[in-house]
């Protein structure tokens, strides 16, 4: 069943970069910064291993490492899907000559050309290697500002394989971070589902987890605690409190997750994670809290 997503997340891909080609004179594949970072292969590549990741949810399987490679595979076959795709849809427009993506005039695959005196097809692959030796590539500076820069030849075969490493790498850290971290349940053979619960300052440890432990003997006190307003300090370290739960049978945890705060951000202190575990009645509660 998995495989299914895998598919419709190529398809989605293409058909994507397709409208928006043909309409908007826009790709997310050839988005980069500076001309140089191709981000728009990430985003996709990332793209592709959610969904395979939700695919393997749904299938009920546990994550192995295999499904980084079926991952790697499917954004493969998407990355040459869109070029195959830029092919098929290429058309020479009747009295401009100008190329276009709206089935307007012939299209690119019937154009024949003469080489060493033989009639020669322009295929897909000519269509690469013609792309890669003749692109240029434009970049946009913030204002709208525009101008193109001659990356012919080596500069686009490096950026086209760039690309193609890029999709398949973040398709597979995808895959991997979106279902290695998540506890399985080995009885029900379903992903845990998780809960934010409630979170306190570093200052207010002591007090906060005595109510905890305290409230987890009453269920009143325990919805009372996690309804419980706090004041936010941007500066200060604090804990977050969450539920992770097996949604068939119950079985759950509350983690009590660090978190250092560092200027905007706040990175977690793994070392100092608190598991409690908990009985289905508990867990229940949480959730229909």
């Amino acid at each position: 069943m998995f495989i299914i997503f895998g598919v419709l997340a190529t398809i989605l891909v293409i058909v994507e970069e397709y409208l928006l080609s043909a309409y908007a004179n826009f790709s997310v594949l050839g988005f980069t910064f500076f001309g140089v970072l191709p981000v728009g292969a990430i985003i996709i590549g990332m793209f592709l291993g959610w969904m395979l990741s939700v695919g393997i949810k749904k299938s009920r399987k546990r994550f192995k490492k295999s499904y980084c490679l079926v991952a790697a595979l499917i954004g493969l076959i998407t990355f040459f899907g869109i070029s195959y795709m830029e092919y098929e849809t290429t058309y020479i427009s009747n009295n401009t000559n100008e190329l276009n993506r709206k089935f307007e005039g012939m299209p690119l695959r019937d154009l024949v050309y003469q080489e060493n005196g033989k009639i020669e097809h322009y295929t897909y692959f000519t269509y690469v290697k013609d792309s890669l030796d003749n692109a240029q590539s434009t970049i946009t500076l913030k204002g709208g500002h525009k101008f193109d820069v001659d990356t012919r030849g080596t500069i686009n075969y490096i950026e086209f394989f760039a690309e193609l490493i890029l999709i398949m790498i973040a398709a597979a850290i995808c895959v991997k971070t979106s279902l290695s971290n998540n506890k399985f349940c080995e009885t029900c053979n379903v992903y845990y589902k998780t809960k934010k619960l409630f979170f306190f300052l570093a200052s207010n440890y002591d007090e906060e987890m005595d109510a905890l432990d305290d409230a987890l003997k009453n269920p009143q006190r325990l919805k009372e605690l996690v309804a419980k307003k706090r004041k936010k300090n941007g500066r200060e370290t604090f804990f977050n409190v969450e539920l992770t739960y097996c949604p068939e049978c119950k079985k759950g945890q509350i983690l009590v997750k660090q978190y250092s705060v560092k200027g905007n951000s706040a990175d977690e202190v793994v070392a100092n994670r608190k598991t409690i575990e908990l009985d289905n009645g508990i867990v229940d509660i949480l959730i229909n809290k």
